[in-house]
C-alpha cells in the first residue's frame, strides 16, 4: 500500500485540480490518501518545511510540486517504488 500525502490550502486551482486527480486515481491503484489544510494543520505544514503548494508526497518523499497529471503520478509513483 502506498501513502500519498497532499498539503493545499483553499482557493488554490492547483491544489483542486491535484486533488481531483487523486480522487479519480483507477481503483486497482493501492494508495492511502492524507490531506492537509494549511489553516487546519499547521504544524505538519511547519514540520514539514511546506512553503509551496500544493505538495504532493508519496510514502514520505516528495513526488510533486504544484500539478501533475495522471500518467505523471503512474510514473512517479513506479520510480519511488523502484526506490524503495
Amino acid at each position: 500500500m502506498n501513502l500519498v500525502e497532499v498539503f493545499v490550502e483553499e482557493n488554490c486551482n492547483a491544489c483542486e485540480t491535484v486533488l481531483e486527480i487523486l480522487e479519480n486515481l483507477s481503483s486497482d491503484l493501492p494508495v492511502v490518501k492524507r490531506i492537509f489544510h494549511r489553516d487546519k494543520d499547521r504544524e505538519e505544514f511547519q514540520s514539514r518545511g511546506i512553503v509551496i503548494l500544493p505538495a504532493t508526497f508519496i510514502n514520505r518523499q516528495l513526488a510533486f510540486y504544484g500539478e501533475f497529471s495522471t500518467r505523471d503520478f503512474h510514473r512517479q509513483l513506479l520510480r519511488l517504488r523502484r526506490r524503495s
